[in-house]
């Protein structure tokens, strides 16, 4: 810190214009002069210097450095464990979606019986059993729609 400017000879000067002896005005100054040194002195050692900042932001600045290495090294890391665990779960949906496609398809086959064999019960019987193959399909459509919601639940349960 740059000391305050005092200059002596101009306080001995006005000094002496108000009637100060010239030894007094000289002893005045002096003591001015040291107090201020003085207090400059306490002031300087109350601050920090420029030198003194810079080197604190230059450490502070390399540490965010470092920091942020150290963030896009655990990004990196969480990214690969997130790509690992959908890899995994797409496997595991893809494989219940795979064995989904089989039971609609076994369904499929069974509504298909179901409906032959209600054609030929048809046949035989006449008009009375359209009413029951109306309820029958009602039966098996509900049966596969509660079916198929049960497995989304299992996915939605795996998948959180």
């Amino acid at each position: 810190m740059n000391a305050v400017p005092f200059d002596t000879a101009q306080v001995v000067e006005r000094l002496e214009k108000v009637g100060v002896p010239s030894e007094q005005a000289k002893v005045q100054a002096s003591i001015l002069a040291e107090l201020f040194s003085a207090e400059d002195a306490r002031i300087a050692e109350c601050f920090a210097s420029k030198p003194d900042v810079s080197q604190e932001f230059t450490a502070v600045k390399a540490d965010i450095v470092m920091l942020g290495a150290k963030i896009d090294a655990l990004a990196d890391k969480l990214n690969a464990k997130i790509d690992a665990l959908d890899a995994k779960l797409s496997a595991r949906i893809d494989a219940f979606d795979f064995k989904l496609d089989a039971k609609v398809a076994g369904l499929d086959a069974k509504i298909a019986a179901l409906d032959a064999k209600i054609a030929a019960l048809d046949a035989k019987n006449g008009k009375g059993f359209a009413d029951v193959k109306s309820e029958m399909m009602r039966w098996v459509v509900s049966v596969g729609i509660l079916q198929m919601a049960l497995i989304a639940g299992l996915v939605l349960k795996f998948a959180h």
